[in-house]
């Protein structure tokens, strides 16, 4: 009664607004309650007007203490310091206990052109069942977590297209940025590092399990990203990961030599139909373009491919990486690519940062 009560007074005084606020508001007021041990909450997905149609699924008994387990989590995500993570404060990727960070999570940019991709049933259905697994403390299963990777790389070749339509190289290796007006612009290195924190969200609530295992590596500048929770826990993945680094230099160099992003080394990612047997031949591409470009020449590329030369050897020729695996890890180094390969002007900007701070 006194919960019914609450939400009465609630839906009678609240103010002429939005739903997504009043789904928010009435979930926070859940929570927070410390009466409703018996209380339990429907999540219905459907139409609502003079009657309840098209029904297309419903989550049912989320207790109040789930909530307010996810509403702290939340708030240890959203200033969770990791270098994987973004750096930059967006509203729209922040974690909510509506769950609105799935829309970006999942949206592919592009317009009218990725619509149906965007409205797509498969689509629908991965969100529904993640947030099945989120309210009610489940496990998804294998085959759910197959498809929403493959939802996750779909919606990365969306933005590389994103990117090369608006020949912008700053699109793919820098974040967007802080404060900005437009707080729903996302690039490429934003979005999949929202991928990662999202991902550790869902190894945090044991939705999905992942073997920690930390790979050494010796340069220093590298040593933050190969932790335990980075879920860079295998050599292969470790492979990925710093040829992915290397790509985003060379993606830098092209962009400060003008050129265009359609001729670019873009080409070589084969709209990310890539798997581990793809990264020799890429890695090979690389250091020839690095080498023509006399980039090589700088201390810290030559670390970096003492590093993954290292790798190389021990893994050989034939390097057996899944697709999504090969991908995402490449477009996660590519997006930290200017943090550990800094260029002069970087350095310089880091120094004053340091130097205001201090």
């Amino acid at each position: 009664k006194h919960i019914i009560g609450k939400l009465k007074k609630f839906l009678i005084d609240a103010p002429n607004q939005t739903l997504p606020s009043s789904e928010i508001d009435v979930l926070a007021l859940v929570k927070d309650d410390n009466e409703v041990s018996n209380f339990t909450l429907q999540i219905i997905w459907a139409k609502f007007g003079q009657v309840l149609d098209d029904l297309t699924g419903v989550i049912s008994e989320v207790l109040p203490s789930r909530l307010s387990f996810l509403s702290q989590l939340n708030q240890e995500i959203n200033t969770l310091e990791h270098p994987l993570a973004p750096t930059n404060n967006i509203a729209s990727l922040e974690f909510d206990i509506n769950l609105n960070f799935f829309y970006p999570l999942f949206e592919r940019p592009g317009g009218k052109k990725v619509d149906a991709l965007n409205n797509s049933v498969r689509l629908f259905e991965v969100k529904r069942a993640i947030a099945s697994a989120i309210y009610r403390e489940e496990q998804l299963p294998n085959t759910y977590l197959e498809v929403i990777f493959k939802e996750i790389i779909e919606t990365a070749r969306c933005y590389l297209n994103q990117a090369i339509e608006n020949n912008s190289w700053s699109f793919l290796l820098d974040e967007s940025p802080k404060n900005s007006k437009n707080n729903k612009y996302v690039t490429l290195a934003s979005w999949i590092k929202h991928v990662y924190r999202f991902l550790k969200y869902l190894a945090t609530l044991e939705v999905y399990t992942v073997p920690q295992q930390v790979i050494e590596v010796q340069m220093k500048a590298l040593q933050p990203y190969f932790t335990a929770d980075s879920g860079i826990n295998s050599l292969e993945k470790a492979f990925a990961f710093l040829l992915g680094i290397l790509f985003g230099k060379v993606v830098l160099v092209q962009g400060a030599r003008g050129v265009n992003l359609q001729s670019n080394a873009l080409t070589w990612l084969k709209r990310l139909n890539l798997t581990g047997k793809d990264l020799p031949e890429l890695y090979i591409k690389i250091r020839e373009k690095l080498l023509a470009y006399e980039t090589s020449n700088n201390p810290d590329v030559q670390a970096l491919e003492k590093e993954i030369a290292k790798i190389a050897l021990k893994l050989g020729s034939d390097i057996k990486l899944s697709n999504i695996d090969t991908c995402y890890f490449l477009l996660l180094g590519q997006s930290v690519s200017r943090s550990v390969l800094p260029t002069k002007r970087d350095k310089e900007e880091v120094n004053e940062l340091e130097t205001v701070n201090s």
